[in-house]
């Protein structure tokens, strides 16, 4: 009887645990906020600490994944952009060994394990998948497969290296199996991930900020970035929508965002500043109403610009890199001469540099001007502007030893480079479509093609989310609308 009663015990014991922990796990706030601990707080730890942490997060996602296969992707494409990544460590001689730079064989163990995923959602599928195929993703899937192929008859010819190429495909080629994990999702978990990581990434920046557990940056300290934290000074412009419901929310976090601003706490990139001014023109641009203000704004920028920038660069005066970058895009203002700007030291100075050595090297070969160079396609450094700029811009020795430069600071000039006149054009026109879609989701994505998407396997998954809603919302919507 004993012995019955015991098994009776068990059963329900392992009934409860069934009920409770296995065919109910989801998706929530516990979870991602115990990584983003986990993520800050042992930030400058040993590596040994964070290997530990590591694979214990990825077992989590395995485990989650075979018991619910939406919420263990969820889990993972979180993971992923929230992980504190190469903006943080640039300083640090080795790779951490955190959920972002852990390395198995020298190959990212992030890939490897998007792959396995991808294979087992394949697997479970039978092969047969439902991908949101739109124009944003046929350019991205065009890019991938015309820069494997210009790029392998580019590398026979000798006029690509190969370990660019290898690179280049490593860089982009995850896009295809975020893809396919992507395909399993529903819009509105597709949404929750989005909505709740940015509650997270605020909850980051304010431990790193409690905790000094900062990066560096030149001379200043800044709070920890993940991923998603690239567009965090533009998502309270055009994400509000995504608390709708809760007004304490918008408040809460626009006022934490507004304090790490204007403390100089967060990091402002000269991108972010650049692209401040190219959205306060192009929005008034959209809208016809607004037309006018638009002209008044444009005349009152034309000649007041400096005077704001001159502004910015004394309120910045206690935060020496913020009044950096703001003195960088001050000096392009003024001086406005490209070829003098070229040899500015500075990261404007950097990019014109690229800029004309682009146009020079297109120029000069019909073939590149049409077709580019495919993955692993590089320029020559044709004015000795680039040189300087080894090890501080993303250059290597190696570069200069071949005299081909071979990561480019802006996606617009890679598509060129990569792609010549066919995939430049057809980027030009993916901006264009992004701007030209009146969806506030449509401005996120026009900030992450024109500046980050290719820069990491995370900035491209990013991408791809926000693709993934715009596609699927208007989709949904036009289907309403026929019924």
């Amino acid at each position: 009887m004993e012995n019955s009663q015991d098994i009776k015990i068990s059963q329900k014991i392992r009934e409860y645990i069934s009920v409770n922990f296995i065919q109910n796990i989801e998706y929530n706030y516990f979870i991602l906020i115990l990584f983003a601990l986990f993520e800050v707080l042992f930030f400058k730890s040993n590596n040994n600490i964070k290997l530990i942490i590591s694979i214990c997060e990825y077992a989590f996602i395995l485990y989650a994944f075979f018991v619910n296969i939406q919420v263990g992707i969820m889990y993972f494409l979180s993971f992923t952009i929230l992980t504190v990544g190469i903006g943080n460590y640039s300083g640090f001689v080795a790779l951490p060994y955190n959920f972002w730079g852990l390395r198995f064989f020298g190959v990212s163990f992030a890939i490897m394990f998007t792959i396995f995923l991808s294979f087992l959602v394949l697997l479970k599928n039978r092969f047969i998948l439902q991908i949101n195929i739109n124009k944003y993703n046929n350019f991205i899937l065009f890019l991938i497969f015309y820069g494997i192929f210009v790029g392998v008859v580019n590398v026979l010819l000798k006029n690509n290296y190969l370990d660019n190429f290898i690179r280049d495909l490593l860089n982009y080629l995850p896009a295809i199996f975020y893809l396919i994990l992507l395909s399993q999702l529903t819009t509105k978990n597709t949404i929750l991930i989005l909505k709740k990581s940015v509650i997270i990434v605020f909850f980051m920046m304010l431990l790193s900020l409690v905790t000094d557990n900062k990066f560096k940056y030149g001379e200043d300290s800044f709070v920890l970035e993940p991923t998603l934290g690239l567009i965090v000074p533009f998502i309270f412009l055009f994400f509000s929508f995504l608390y709708k419901n809760n007004i304490y929310i918008k408040v809460i976090l626009t006022l934490v965002l507004s304090f790490l601003l204007i403390k100089g706490f967060y990091f402002i990139s000269g991108k972010v500043i650049v692209l401040f001014l190219i959205l306060f023109l192009l929005l008034f641009i959209k809208s016809k109403k607004t037309f006018l203000l638009f002209f008044i704004s444009t005349l009152f920028l034309v000649f007041y610009l400096k005077s704001i920038l001159l502004y910015s660069l004394d309120f910045f005066k206690d935060y020496p890199v913020i009044q950096y970058k703001f003195r960088q895009v001050y000096i392009f203002v003024s001086v406005f001469d490209f070829h003098k700007i070229a040899k500015m030291p500075n990261s404007i100075g950097n990019i014109i540099a690229e800029f004309l050595a682009i146009v020079n090297h297109l120029k000069e070969n019909i073939n590149y001007l049409i077709f580019g160079k495919g993955f692993g396609g590089a320029i020559p450094d044709y004015l000795n502007n680039l040189s300087d700029w080894i090890h501080m811009s993303g250059y290597e020795k190696i570069d200069k030893a071949r005299n081909q430069y071979f990561k480019m600071h802006l996606p617009v000039f890679e598509m060129f480079v990569k792609g010549g006149l066919i995939l430049g054009v057809s980027f030009l026109y993916i901006l264009y479509r992004a701007l030209r879609v009146n969806k506030n989701y449509s401005i996120v994505l026009f900030i992450l093609l024109f500046a980050f998407f290719y820069t990491s396997k995370e900035s491209l998954l990013l991408t791809l989310i926000i693709i993934k809603v715009i596609s699927e919302t208007e989709e949904l919507k036009a289907l309403i609308k026929k019924k």
